[in-house]
């Protein structure tokens, strides 16, 4: 290697340059907060260095250590040969602007949920006029503790079937300071829950549930395999989870309820399971779909249809 190549990347820009030719070169799949090998390499660089996105001029002109730059080609060949995602690697993930600590025990983060979020759920609701949520199958706890920041009077029931995910999401409610505002339980969405608790009633219940059926679960790529199944899998048509929840979510919800679902792509085949239920999907101005929005009069009008498909 010349001066030239020394110099080169001795610098943040040059190792994000050589990365990112890298990844171009590498059959890695771009899924868990990027779709590109530029990107990627920022989020693998970045996350490394402890960098601050917002500031990248700045971070670009750094300077890079012997020993950084050694690391960064370990993680850069962990990436690459065993399909590893980022976000596991660095134990560092984003939602709604926030970081947090993620581990093989939860799924990424990457739900455009974030945006119905930080529009503080408009049109849907007024004012911020709700003050009790649900967000079942709550896994790192990013989706709770997001409303928690944008909603500063709210309460949230943070609920997970996994012990395991509830341990990561601890961490992240202690390290945003949370503990007093999320009150992580655990159950199988509302299966360990009393409808009758009026303690147990809801202006909000907000889910990301498993939505992956077991024909797309085959042909995963490598790294969705380093995420927890019982985070994906949801049955046959991919959407026994969200069937579930339709079921019940109204018997947890106070009259002016509002309940918001992610089904993914799914959405086609939940649409033809009920031809005859109106969803509401919402339009994210900055990517992602199948997210629906029902209200507890209509959950209760539709109520018949969905117990009639859940047998």
């Amino acid at each position: 290697m010349d001066s030239a190549d020394t110099q080169e990347l001795s610098t943040v820009a040059g190792i994000v340059r050589k990365v990112t030719e890298q990844f171009k070169q590498s059959s890695i799949t771009y899924a868990h907060g990027t779709d590109n090998a530029y990107d990627e390499a920022c989020y693998l660089v970045f996350g490394i260095l402890d960098l601050d996105h917002n500031n990248l001029e700045k971070a670009r002109e750094r300077q890079v250590t012997v020993n950084e730059r050694s690391k960064i080609d370990r993680f850069v060949s962990k990436r690459i040969k065993k399909k590893i995602p980022t976000a596991y690697l660095l134990n560092k993930a984003w939602f709604c602007g926030l970081r947090f600590y993620v581990d093989e025990r939860v799924l990424i983060p990457r739900s455009p949920i974030a945006e119905l979020i930080k529009n503080e759920f408009k049109p849907w609701i007024k004012n911020n006029s709700f003050f009790k949520v649900a967000d079942l199958g709550t896994g790192s706890g990013c989706i709770a503790i997001a409303l928690a920041k944008v909603f500063p009077d709210i309460h949230i029931d943070a609920i997970d079937v996994s012990r395991k995910a509830l341990e990561v999401a601890s961490i992240n409610v202690k390290a945003h300071q949370f503990e007093d505002r999320i009150n992580l339980v655990e159950s199988d969405f509302f299966n360990f829950l009393d409808p009758t608790c009026d303690q147990l009633r809801y202006d909000l219940i907000i889910s990301n549930p498993p939505y992956v059926d077991v024909s797309e679960m085959s042909i995963l790529a490598d790294e969705f395999l380093y995420e927890p199944s019982v985070g994906l899998e949801a049955g046959k048509d991919g959407l026994e989870s969200v069937i579930k929840i339709l079921c019940v979510a109204t018997n947890f919800l106070n009259n002016d309820g509002l309940l918001v679902v992610e089904v993914g792509k799914s959405q086609d085949i939940l649409e033809s399971m009920f031809p005859d239920i109106a969803f509401t999907w919402i339009e994210f101005k900055y990517g992602g779909s199948g997210v629906f929005v029902f209200t507890k009069q209509e959950l209760d009008y539709y109520s018949k249809l969905f117990f009639d498909n859940n047998g």
